[in-house]
């Protein structure tokens, strides 16, 4: 299941819940999320085995990926809050990951004013 949902503090949120499979270097979300201005990105996610978190940022057909957490593999049913590159209008953003894993949840979002 997946929700967008607007937030106080400008926050915008797109997550899921309990996603059996997210397939290799697959996008997470079934949209990805594009800015209307730019602003922060927080990232709150558990996923139920060892993986490399990255964001996928995309400018037309050009796709950059930006490992997070020091390219280290998240722990397995650990949480973790994570900052991801500022986001910029006109591009797109999504989440990957390095492995077929399942996500226990996921929430991204886009923080403007300096609110965290």
């Amino acid at each position: 299941m997946e929700r967008g949902a607007q937030m106080a503090a400008g926050r915008i949120t797109r997550s899921r819940f309990n996603v059996a499979s997210t397939g290799v270097d697959t996008n997470i979300f079934t949209t990805s999320v594009t800015p209307k201005q730019a602003c922060a990105m927080a990232i709150d996610i558990t996923l139920q085995a060892g993986a490399v978190l990255s964001v996928a940022e995309t400018e037309g057909a050009t796709t950059v990926l930006h490992q997070l957490n020091s390219g280290a593999a998240l722990t397995a049913d650990h949480a973790f809050s994570l900052m991801g590159p500022g986001m910029v209008p006109g591009r797109a953003y999504n989440l990957r990951s390095n492995t077929d894993v399942g996500v226990r949840s996921v929430s991204l979002s886009q923080v403007r004013g300096g609110v965290l």
